[in-house]
């Protein structure tokens, strides 16, 4: 009999199978210099989580342990509202600044986390 289970493993989908991974794109440059100082503790995961394609994020939250991912959500929470008013300002740039970018797709990524995968109690 043939399985059927078609829920993939850590081995089927790869971390480092990651495509569309902002940093990758060639070009981008990140300074860490240009993000605010307050802000630079968390440009580890901002590089990490900046994954454009929402099935390829989906992957990766489904495949991160769930104390890992409950970090993630609880290290860029405290600072949603400076990643809004920093990106903000710089929204209207033409390009916008890659650093800016980077930041808004891991508060994005956040966001999601904690709204679909990661209780966090008030």
């Amino acid at each position: 009999m043939e399985n059927d289970d078609v829920t993939p493993t850590p081995e089927d989908l790869d971390f480092k199978g990651v495509t569309s991974r902002y940093t990758d794109i060639d070009g981008v440059c990140i300074d860490d210099k240009k993000v605010p100082e307050r802000l630079r503790h968390l440009i580890t995961f901002a590089k990490h989580w900046s994954i454009g394609d929402d099935v390829e994020r989906a992957d990766v939250m489904w495949l991160t342990p769930y104390e890992e991912l409950k970090a993630f959500v609880l290290a860029v929470r405290p600072f949603r509202n400076a990643i809004w008013e920093w990106c903000s300002r710089h929204h209207a740039e033409i390009p916008v600044p890659d650093e800016v970018i980077l930041f808004d797709m891991m508060s994005e990524a956040a966001a999601e986390a904690e709204a679909i995968h990661v209780e966090i109690e008030d």
